[in-house]
């Protein structure tokens, strides 16, 4: 056979031991300290090609073939109720209903098929959730469409396990007839907090289960203790992994539905269980519009095999009534996420901290984009961020692409940042006087950004700029600066005007309380317009001061300049004789060591600077050619002060920072991450036929809901907010933490890694898919 079939991996690319590989870790992956060492004792081959193979075998070039290793949990064992639904939807409803379903967490499967009953989703609910009522009301927001319940009122069969070795004799993973074990009861706080870290994909590495327990915070014996004590209590079936069925040949998914006679069930379904690609052998309850009363799941190489399959179950048992309902479009497919529902988060300590929060602050956040009212909900409450993971107060983990809104950059909580503070915090907190420390940082930045002589720290990304312009004003002697639409240099009263991140969120066209007056000075092009710019200056020759310009608008999604943009934006200043200036709040040691003007090859006069310099603690600074920085008191007449300005801790966090960032590799390994993400993030979109536009500039990306390029705050504006939303928190029930709102950029760390961003493409799969095309 030349080929797995459409969609599927190549027959090439697998070789012998990869498909006994495969068989193996999809029966039972070994619950031990060195689980890959185990598979390679089976298999003769050492640990460290096991891990490769496992690694390539999970990676994007070879498709994606294994969707995951982890545990496989008894959804009835742990006190769930759950049931298939069948509804029936107008063929032009269908998308935004699934969409509407996908939503709650409890949904782990939700395929279109070609039947009258056109959507099938699986629910499954908590102990403490009516599974009735929980139904109900998903069908109320998908429409009210008519639909019936079909729970499983008896289990022949469950569990799949894809022949890749080409055998037939290939024996069921879970059958009714085995002998399992009683249930014990709902599982205690603590068997919860096992059962939410073991669901999710383990490492791929020498001791997995190790990683495990650093973050449940027990030792790794306790971790496979409880494993076989949740095998003995019935709650695990097995830990084992999945696969993808396309990439893995699959590409046929039949539902074979069986009108049986009450006393041939138990005969069907023996013959429907023996055969290795019936995965699911139910009985499931009738109604008068649907008779058929076993439900078998036939997974094949294409649709004939699957009708042959259905034969030889019909030609051995007599039953000739039955249909084979076939899937045309998947909307959701994963892992049910346990003990998470919407009654949980709405009665979480998150909720509660809110609640509490909104008395005493404004929104209940200091930042008006935390608070989520452009995407809908509730922010999350954040008790602690390690590596690239944030865990909200109800120790829930999320992979985290907002990191502080772009200064950790080596990842939450990162040792050497973490133990240098650590040091500098003994010493005192701050001093109000010169350290060596504001000397060594200095030192570290004139020596890696272009433009930067001389360079003055501040205590935020406003301070700078608000202190940048002040220079440029005294330097020149003029008063106006431009700025461009959709660009947020802080929130000094002069630059409010047409400015992006909560401004942009929040749809306000400027702030209140901003006179006229002051903002006259301030005038405004489109971004990645240079004629517009050189009308502004025709129009006010000799009177502009700056252009004050991100070179890539970060506050607006992430917008790169296009071809010339800046290079025109140095000529045109130098030419009239007033400056430019970078703000490289953002971009600063995010998109190179030297920024983007490093990245670009363009010097502006002046960069203002934050974010990434401070390590995460609050900074700013500002710097520029010598000339003009000696115009600062106390060696010239512009003034600007600051109580906590180089104050200690913020200086060691940023030298700590840009020692990592100096090592060979480390923007590299950021590039390369990035791309795949991006990547990953279009491909996802293109499968699911959702217009997006990805945009991405080093570590920075965006994903624009829009059919059309964004080059500007005109076309980003256009984009789709309500879509999303929706992809915002669909992303964010499966443990991906984007920023909420499509209005700001989002950022990789160098601790995201490759299985990071391998399981944020699989949930961007389920969510794109969820949105329909």
């Amino acid at each position: 056979m030349a080929g797995a079939g459409a969609g599927g991996i190549s027959e090439a690319v697998l070789d012998a031991v990869d498909r006994r590989l495969l068989d193996l870790l999809q029966r039972d992956f070994p619950l031990n300290a060195r689980p890959f060492a185990a598979i390679g004792e089976r298999l003769g081959l050492p640990e460290d090609e096991v891990l490769a193979r496992v690694r390539r075998l999970k990676s994007a070039d070879k498709g994606r073939l294994i969707r995951q290793i982890g545990a496989i949990f008894d959804t009835t064992a742990l006190g769930y109720r759950s049931t298939l639904v069948a509804m029936r939807v107008p063929e032009d409803e269908i998308g935004r209903a699934a969409a509407a379903i996908n939503r709650h967490p409890g949904v782990s499967h939700n395929y279109q098929r070609d039947h009258a009953w056109n959507l099938w989703f699986t629910l499954a609910v908590p102990p403490d959730e009516d599974l009735d009522t929980s139904v109900q009301a998903l069908v109320d927001e998908a429409g009210s469409y008519p639909y019936r319940l079909l729970p499983a009122l008896r289990v022949f069969k469950i569990g799949v396990q894809l022949d890749m070795e080409g055998a037939d004799d290939v024996s069921p993973l879970d059958s009714a007839q085995g002998a399992r074990p009683t249930p014990a009861a709902v599982p205690s706080a603590r068997d919860r907090a096992f059962i939410r870290e073991l669901q999710e994909d383990i490492e791929i590495v020498l001791q997995p289960f190790a990683r495990v327990a650093e973050r449940l915070r027990v030792s790794q014996e306790e971790v496979l203790a409880w494993l076989q004590e949740a095998k003995a209590a019935g709650w695990l079936r097995r830990f084992a992994v999945v696969l993808r069925q396309r990439q893995a040949g699959y590409v046929a998914n039949g539902m074979a539905v069986w009108r049986v006679p009450e006393d041939s069930i138990e005969k069907l379904a023996a013959v429907a269980a023996s055969l290795p690609q019936v995965s699911h052998c139910y009985q499931r309850p009738t109604y008068p519009d649907w008779p058929y009363n076993l439900f078998t799941l036939i997974h094949a190489k294409s649709s004939e095999d699957c009708r042959a399959i259905a034969g030889r179950i019909s030609q051995a048992t007599g039953v000739s009534d039955y249909a084979i309902l076939f899937s045309t479009k998947e909307y959701k497919k994963e892992r049910l996420k346990y003990f998470v529902s919407p009654q949980e988060v709405m009665t979480s300590k998150s909720h509660s901290l809110y609640a509490d929060a909104q008395r005493y602050m404004p929104g209940g956040v200091n930042s008006p984009v935390r608070a989520f009212s452009a995407v809908g909900g509730e922010p999350l409450f954040i008790a602690k961020g390690e590596g690239p993971y944030i865990y909200d107060v109800d120790g829930r983990r999320y992979i985290d692409y907002v990191l502080s809104w772009g200064p950790l950059i080596l990842g939450h909580a990162h040792p050497q940042v973490v133990s240098a503070l650590k040091e500098a915090a003994e010493r005192g907190i701050s001093y109000g006087a010169p350290t060596a420390l504001e000397t060594e940082l200095a030192k570290r930045v004139v020596e890696a950004v272009p433009s930067i002589e001389m360079v003055r720290f501040v205590n935020s990304g406003t301070e700078a700029t608000m202190s940048a312009l002040r220079l440029a004003r005294a330097y020149t002697g003029r008063s106006k600066v431009i700025k461009f639409e959709g660009c947020y240099h802080g929130h000094a009263d002069f630059l409010l005007v047409r400015a992006g991140s909560g401004v942009t969120t929040l749809g306000l066209p400027d702030s209140a309380g901003v006179p006229e007056g002051i903002a006259q000075d301030t005038l405004v092009a489109p971004y990645n317009d240079l004629p517009a710019v050189d009308r502004l200056f025709s129009e006010n020759r000799g009177q502009i001061a700056a252009v004050i310009v991100e070179p890539v608008a970060g506050n607006m999604g992430a917008i790169p300049p296009e071809p010339g943009f800046l290079a025109g934006l140095r000529g045109v200043t130098k030419a009239e004789g007033a400056l430019l200036i970078f703000d490289e709040v953002i971009t600063g040691f995010r998109v190179a060591y030297g920024g983007a003007q490093a990245l670009y090859r363009v010097t502006p006069d002046l960069t203002c600077l934050g974010k990434v310099i401070g390590g995460g603690l609050p900074v700013g600074a500002y710097g520029g050619r010598r000339e003009i920085m000696e115009m600062v008191a106390p060696l010239g007449p512009v003034y600007q002060a600051g109580t906590l300005a180089g104050n200690p801790l913020s200086m060691t966090a940023g030298i700590e920072t840009l020692k990592v960032l100096a090592e060979p590799g480390a923007y590299e390994r950021l590039e390369e991450n990035s791309a795949r993400l991006a990547d990953g993030l279009r491909a996802a979109a293109k499968a699911a036929r959702v217009s997006i536009f990805q945009t991405r500039v080093g570590s920075m990306f965006c994903t624009f809901f829009s059919a059309e390029r964004v080059v500007d705050y005109a076309s980003a504006k256009r984009s789709d907010t309500n879509r999303y939303a929706l992809f915002f928190r669909a992303m964010l029930a499966n443990g991906i933490y984007l920023a909420p709102s499509q209005f700001e950029a989002g950022f990789l760390s160098l601790a995201h890694s490759d299985q990071d961003i391998e399981r944020t493409t699989e949930a961007a799969e389920a969510a794109f898919a969820g949105l329909g095309g």
